[in-house]
Order: structure tokens, then C-alpha cells, then sequence
């Protein structure tokens, strides 16, 4: 079976700075090397801004069908996950949908379309 590119959600937390983006990619190893190559507000690269562990991370990053990985590395954790539609109710006004990954966005306020049932949601504030 073929991979997919698909959306990802990038989250850096830690003493590097907290930061987000999106990539197009077909599995986490592919989502973290694309993570790390991406430009953040100083017009550097995010790998530029971890240093020599953010390799280490990519180098652990798993290159198979999981739909998320979490990676440690010196002061920074790196986590990247597939956007899909929000298929779990975390609070009472959650926004609910079919799990599938067929979206498309985000849009300019960060929002993707359900390909699938037509949800709009945020994946930083979905279940």
C-alpha cells in the first residue's frame, strides 16, 4: 500500500520557544524532517533554532502509517500529528465530526475543511 501525503500539525514546546505549523507529508519522519525545514519568524530554519538534537529527533522519528510521533530533544519536545476531522468530544462544545483525513485548509485563521461530513474545525483546539 501507497502512502498519502496528507496534512500535518507541527506543536514545538519548551525552552527553544513554543511554535506551530502545518507540512505536507506522507508519514511523522517525513512530517518532522519537513518541520524542521520550515521558516520561523527570524527568517531561520526551525532545525537552525534546535541545534544538533533536532536531527536526533528526525532519526527517531518512525517512517510508518502512525498517525503521530512525539520527540524529545535538548530544552524542546517536537510533536507532530495527522490533521483529521475531531472524532472525540473533549468539552461540551466541541466541535464533532467523522475521523477522516480527507481535508483540505487551513485557511488564513487556521481552520480545515471535513472533505468527508463538512466540519470546519481548528486541529490546535480539537479532540
Amino acid at each position: 500500500m501507497e502512502a498519502s501525503k496528507g496534512h500535518w500539525l507541527w506543536v514545538l514546546t519548551g525552552s527553544k520557544g513554543d511554535r506551530n505549523g502545518y507540512v505536507t507529508a506522507v508519514d511523522p519522519r517525513d512530517a518532522v524532517s519537513r518541520a524542521l525545514t520550515s521558516d520561523v519568524e527570524d527568517g531561520r530554519l526551525l532545525g537552525d533554532t534546535l541545534g544538533p538534537t533536532g536531527l536526533e529527533v528526525l532519526d527517531a522519528a518512525p517512517g510508518n502509517f502512525d498517525s503521530e510521533y512525539t520527540g524529545d530533544g535538548d530544552g524542546f519536545t517536537l510533536r507532530v500529528k495527522r490533521v483529521g476531522c475531531p472524532e472525540h468530544i473533549r468539552f461540551a462544545d466541541d466541535v464533532v465530526g467523522c475521523g477522516s483525513t480527507n481535508v483540505s485548509g487551513p485557511d488564513e485563521e487556521g481552520f480545515f475543511d471535513c472533505r468527508e461530513c463538512g466540519v470546519f474545525f481548528n486541529p490546535l483546539r480539537a479532540g
